[in-house]
Formats: structure tokens, sequence, C-alpha cells
């Protein structure tokens, strides 16, 4: 009997043993479950920052086609006005040119003949008193009414 009794002991000690690596695997199984849940948790959060995401990135969209949209019209608006001045910049251009040639005496068409008898070409021009007659000087007493009368009395000054 002492080779049972050996064997016996030794189905006890391997007894023992299964039962010491059942409880340790029986917590790691219990961190195991811990962590999925836990790991659930987290996928539930990666798929919530996701959707806000995808929501962000469609507000994104929109509001850089409503950016778009509104840089179109100003820049249509912009086109506009640059035409716009370009045709009264031309035509600032012209009327220097014309108020050049019939205070300096350039040309002969009939309207300089009419204007040159006259002591203040620029009246002549509907102009009013205070710009400079055929000599460049101004007639005496009178000054440019405004800022703008001013301004054009210069520019036609330094054009000459």
């Amino acid at each position: 009997m002492t080779v049972g009794l050996v064997v016996e002991g030794l189905v006890a000690i391997l007894l023992v043993a299964a039962i010491y690596y059942c409880i340790i695997l029986n917590r790691r199984l219990t961190k195991l479950r811990d962590g999925q849940d836990e790991f659930t948790g987290l996928v539930m959060e990666l798929n919530e920052s996701t959707r806000r995401a995808q929501n962000s990135v469609q507000d994104l969209k929109s509001s850089t086609v409503e950016t778009g949209k509104q840089l179109e019209e100003q820049i249509a608006a912009g086109r506009v006005l640059v035409d716009e001045l370009s045709i009264i910049t031309e035509s600032g251009n012209n009327l220097a040119s014309r108020l050049e040639r019939q205070l300096t005496g350039g040309g002969d068409g009939p309207g300089n003949s009419r204007i040159k008898e006259r002591k203040n070409p620029a009246i002549g021009l509907g102009m009013g008193p205070g710009f400079a007659d055929e000599s460049g000087n101004e007639e005496a007493g009178s000054k440019p009414q405004s800022e703008i009368e001013r301004e054009l009395l210069r520019t036609l000054k330094e054009v000459r």
C-alpha cells in the first residue's frame, strides 16, 4: 500500500496545484471581463466622437460654401466698382485733357475761340470763378469755393 499511498499523495499535490492554477486563471478572467467592459465604453466614446467629428465636418463644409458664395458676391461687386472707377478715371482724364487744351490755347476748335474771348475760361465750362485764366493767373479777388475746386486747380497746374 505504500505505492498506492504515494500515488494518492501525488494526485493530492497535483489537485492542489490545479486548484491554485484555477484561482489564478479566475483572477485573470475577471480582469479580462473588467477590461472588456472598459473597452466597450471606450469604443462607444470613440463612436460618439466620430459622429461629432462628422457633424463638425458637415458644418464646416456648409459654412465654407456659404463663405465662398459671399466672397463671390463681394468679388463681383468689386469688379463692378473697378469697371465704374475705370470709366470715371477715363472720363476724368478726357476732361482734364480738354481743359488743358482749352486753358493753354491748344486746338483751333470753335469752342476755343469762344472761351478765349472771356477773361476766365473756366467760367465758360461751368466751373465758376477762382480758376486760372489763359495766362495761368487767377482772377483778382476770386478764390476757389471748395476743396474740390482747389484740388482741380492744383491738378491742372501740375499737368502743365
